[in-house]
């Protein structure tokens, strides 16, 4: 939670929304990276109603997904998930160099 509103200020503040890797815990590395709204393609459907899709495309992607409406009322460039991958660190940079 902590990395998705750190991604979302930066949106927000139009800093840089770049991958990020740090520690979680011990022996875990935890790599981040936000999932952008970068093409008309994607505001079709995640976009603002009345500008990026018409109300009624909404209505009808509202009946089919009913927690569309979280998923809606972006604009591009802004994140709206996170990719989050969880590496066990002892071992990892020989299983990178091995490949």
């Amino acid at each position: 939670a902590q990395v998705w509103d750190a991604y979302r200020y930066n949106a927000e503040n139009n800093l840089p929304l770049e991958p990020n890797v740090q520690r979680d815990g011990e022996d875990l590395l935890l790599y981040s990276r936000p999932i952008g709204l970068h093409s008309a393609t994607c505001l079709r459907c995640h976009g603002t109603v009345g500008k990026d899709l018409k109300k009624e495309e909404f209505a009808a992607l509202r009946a089919a997904y009913p927690a569309m409406d979280s998923l809606s009322g972006y604009t591009s460039g802004q994140p709206i998930g996170i990719w989050n991958l969880l590496y066990q660190k002892s071992g990892l940079a020989a299983r990178v160099k091995a490949k």
